[in-house]
């Protein structure tokens, strides 16, 4: 596919020569192409107009020789930027720079529908070469934003793993809970049964001392009857 760099080589036409004051408005024109209200494009306008691959102008206003003449200076400009195969290079700067052979029969009418084939397919190829560049822009966006995709998920499945770890940890932390709950139960058990214990046995105590108490008490009455 074309691409925008590599110069393709160019040769000069036996007839349609570069755009000169001695070769440009040969018919005479007085006033633009289909349209009597203006005059006719200068020499300098067309230069103007064809000092750049990308003109905004279409040259609408010439005479079909002149705009084949301005047609061919922007083609020029292509493809100096266009990087193609061989067979396409050379289909391309025939196009453009149309040369019969020394030993072939001129031909002017062959010669203007050449060129005018070599500009239209010239303006093809540099407007597929500049799709392709857009394409790899947006190729190149794309692989950006993939790499930012994965970069992403990546970073999801990292929180994820970590919550999966906080649950976890939760977990043997309700656990842990459960147990000493349970502990604190037992332990709160065993400290009313000791406390029962406790009080049975002073009571027990109290109890065994009074009655010696009253036993003695009535000791001491029977003696002194």
């Amino acid at each position: 596919m074309p691409r925008a760099q590599t110069r393709v080589p160019t040769r000069r036409s036996s007839s349609y020569s570069p755009v000169q004051e001695n070769n440009f408005n040969i018919d005479r024109f007085s006033h633009a192409r289909r349209d009597a209200s203006r005059p006719y494009p200068t020499l300098g306008n067309v230069m103007d107009w064809t000092a750049t691959a990308d003109p905004n102008e279409g040259f609408t206003d010439l005479g079909f020789r002149d705009f084949i003449q301005a047609s061919r200076r922007v083609s020029r400009r292509k493809l100096a930027h266009i990087e193609t195969n061989p067979y396409a290079t050379e289909l391309l700067n025939r196009g453009v720079e149309f040369v019969t052979e020394t030993n072939e029969t001129f031909n002017s009418v062959l010669e203007a529908s050449v060129i005018h084939t070599g500009n239209v397919g010239s303006m093809l190829m540099d407007e597929i070469a500049h799709v392709n560049e857009r394409v790899d822009g947006r190729r190149e966006e794309i692989e950006k934003l993939e790499k930012e995709f994965l970069g992403c998920h990546e970073g999801i499945l990292k929180i994820e793993d970590e919550q999966e770890q906080h649950g976890m940890a939760i977990d043997r932390l309700k656990g842990e809970v459960i147990t000493l709950k349970d502990l604190v139960r037992s332990l709160v058990a065993k400290t009313g049964e000791l406390l029962l214990s406790g009080w049975s046995r002073d009571t027990t105590r109290i109890v065994e001392v009074g009655v010696r108490g009253h036993r003695l008490c009535r000791g001491r009455e029977g003696e002194r009857s």
